[in-house]
């Protein structure tokens, strides 16, 4: 018996597998709409694209992103507090299919002024509902989990992250290409289709799945009427609950009201500039006071500011909502980690419009596919058994899209009429087909293991013999560069989870990864501007020279955006946790305005591109240095609710 409860705390519950892929397939139509969304806006009207300039394009992306990390406090309290995670999760997709619907249909307009009408209408939607189910979709992930089973949290969202990056890969890769040959009414309208798949997919596991009930059933307090009770009942206003709430809600709220100010200025007059250099001045002054309070160990107001609440609210409540400050202390400095990696869907594509594009041909391509699968086995087989049937999976997966592929591929060679290649990829492809289903139904994890080997031999041989793969070439613009970040994070995750992590023991406790990903983070910008240095002084560079710096960033990913998430949901009280996703997520809307606000302060009259400048890319480099200076002291003094998560398990 006691056997059986251990094999059943070391196994993943089984409806983790819908909100895996459901996660996968909404950040492809995600990612994929954001691939394109730079050179859409900068494109030649001729061309489909709106003609407008590069601030211009910098400005609204992170004005969208923005948006887009801010809903998820609307999510959190629609979840928490009135229909659960679930039912926000369900409803609210619909909402973003519609956004990506609007964006496909942009071309029914007649000007420019029509489009620019369609992108924002659009934008909007999808914003409202990607915002929306953000904060739910991994807090409703870790509520599948029972208490006995927590120490399956790193895996399972090194895993959730994963299939992430797994759906921003092959948009990255698909989008641009569909955008190139069939327009932008197509290459918005498949991730419409691809987040229509993912509600279906997150609708199959309904009967599976475990649903906390929101506070309006459970009658339980939230954070702020049980802050602010407590608050009013101070005999006097002692100086450190206002300091902790200046720095955990006032001050972060004025700095976004106001570089929202700035954003929606369209001229920028010596009034608007002095708004924003308060607005700075704001920032720095918030850290400072995080810094101050840090040293002070101060995160918590203390027992005696609580004991006011305890009249109103009971025990269990005061309990929740003091696990809220303390976190919020450390997010309060991963704003200007997003203000840089954010960038890659911006700054970073104009800049690789300025470099050569690189053609891979096809035995490079059949050599990665090669080293990909292998890398996939051998982690396969030092996992754990839900993720052993996953990369199974994946496997047999790649195997029937690859056949797929075939089957398109020689299509376009004998239009559809004749030749044994046709027959041959057609073979393939139901072969793929027929090995996947097995897959899915197949209990065992080493057949599974085996029919996903099969299925991706099966394929390889199909492209040697026919040479399908080694005569296709593929050309890597700065659009398609940005499926190396996704693809990157799809090796270092496993790595380190697996592989790194285990083995450092103390030192892999979450803040500490977090710790080391800031200051990587502005190295890989400090490459980025010698590259631009190079670009600028008339040097012709080839593409690929990005990678070194998306290979450093991506790895700063990984310690702070991954290891953030499971420490928002590990160190967050039960009835906390969509607040806080929403908190953390919050910690981008930050980021992006910033980017707006630099990007309107310093901007060039001239030729509006001051934003893809060797200065500029050095200025976000220091700040994220000093920043990381101080999240390593904040990190220091930081008490961990979860003991297994300070020891780093």
């Amino acid at each position: 018996m006691a056997a059986e409860t251990t094999s059943a705390a070391s196994r993943w519950p089984q409806q983790i597998k819908y909100i895996v892929g459901n996660e996968a397939c909404e950040r492809f139509s995600y990612y994929g709409m954001r691939s394109i969304l730079a050179g859409y806006i900068t494109g030649a009207v001729m061309r489909g694209g709106l003609g407008q300039t590069a601030d211009y394009s910098t400005e609204t992306i992170h004005l969208f992103v923005a948006v887009n990390y801010f809903m998820p406090l609307f999510g959190a309290w629609l979840s928490d507090k009135v229909i659960g995670r679930y039912h926000t999760i369900l409803w609210v997709s619909l909402f973003y299919c519609a956004g990506h619907g609007v964006l496909a249909c942009s071309d029914l307009a007649h000007d420019v002024t029509g489009k620019m009408w369609c992108l924002f209408f659009g934008l909007m939607l999808i914003a409202f509902g990607s915002g929306g189910i953000k904060p739910c979709v991994s807090a409703f992930m870790g509520d599948q989990f029972k208490p006995e089973q927590s120490h399956l949290l790193q895996k399972a969202y090194g895993a959730f992250y994963w299939s992430i990056n797994l759906g921003s890969f092959f948009s990255f890769l698909a989008i641009p290409w569909i955008q190139e040959h069939h327009g932008y009414s197509w290459a918005f309208g498949v991730p419409g289709i691809l987040m229509a798949v993912a509600t279906l997919v997150f609708w199959l596991g309904t009967k599976h799945y475990v649903r906390v009930p929101p506070t309006r059933q459970t009658k339980s307090a939230g954070f702020i009427p049980v802050f602010f009770t407590a608050l009013r009942g101070q005999p006097c206003l002692a100086l450190g609950p206002v300091l902790n709430l200046l720095a955990t809600l006032g001050l972060p709220l004025f700095v976004i009201i106001a570089l929202t100010f700035i954003t929606f200025q369209h001229e920028i007059t010596p009034a608007i500039k002095a708004v924003g250099w308060v607005a700075i001045g704001s920032v720095a002054l918030w850290y400072a006071l995080v810094l101050v309070i840090s040293l002070m160990k101060r995160f918590d107001p203390g027992d005696k500011f609580w004991a006011a609440a305890r009249p109103r609210y009971t025990e269990a409540e005061i309990a929740a909502a003091r696990s809220v400050s303390p976190i919020l202390f450390v997010f309060a400095l991963i704003p200007v980690f997003w203000s840089l990696f954010d960038q890659t869907n911006s700054t970073w594509v104009l800049q690789g419009g300025k470099m050569l594009p690189l053609v891979i041909g096809g035995k490079y391509l059949l050599g990665l596919l090669i080293v990909l699968a292998g890398g996939l086995l051998v982690l396969a087989i030092r996992a754990g058994d839900f993720l052993m049937r996953s990369v199974a999976t994946v496997l047999t997966g790649l195997g029937a899209v690859g056949g797929m592929i075939a089957v398109f591929m020689a299509l376009t060679q004998h239009h559809g009429t004749e030749g044994n290649e046709l027959q041959q990829a057609a073979v393939v492809f139901v072969v793929s087909v027929v090995l996947l289903a097995l897959n899915l139904k197949c209990g065992d994890r080493t057949v599974r293991f085996l029919l996903g080997g099969v299925s991706l031999f099966f394929l390889g041989w199909f492209a040697v013999v026919y040479q399908s793969i080694l005569t296709w070439t593929y050309r890597v613009g700065a659009d398609e560069m940005q499926a190396a970040n996704a693809g990157i994070v799809m090796i270092l995750v496993p790595l380190f989870t697996l592989l790194i992590y285990p083995r450092l023991g103390r030192l892999a406790s979450p803040l500490h990864r977090m710790s080391y990903g800031m200051f990587i983070a502005a190295l890989s910008y400090v490459i980025v501007a010698l590259l631009q240095q190079r670009i600028d002084a008339g040097a012709q560079l080839s593409i690929g020279w990005q990678l070194l710096p998306y290979t450093v960033l991506t790895t700063a990913e990984v310690l702070v955006s991954t290891t953030g998430l499971e420490f928002a949901f590990r160190e967050a009280a039960p009835e906390m946790k969509s607040l806080i996703m929403s908190f953390w997520l919050l910690t981008t809307t930050v980021g992006d305005l910033f980017v707006v606000g630099i990007t309107k302060l310093f901007s060039d009259k001239v030729n509006h591109a001051a934003s893809v400048t060797s200065g500029r890319f050095m200025l976000y480099a220091g700040l994220v240095f000093v920043v990381a200076i101080l999240f390593s002291v904040v990190a220091r003094d930081y008490r961990y609710r979860d003991r297994a998560a300070a020891e780093g398990k």
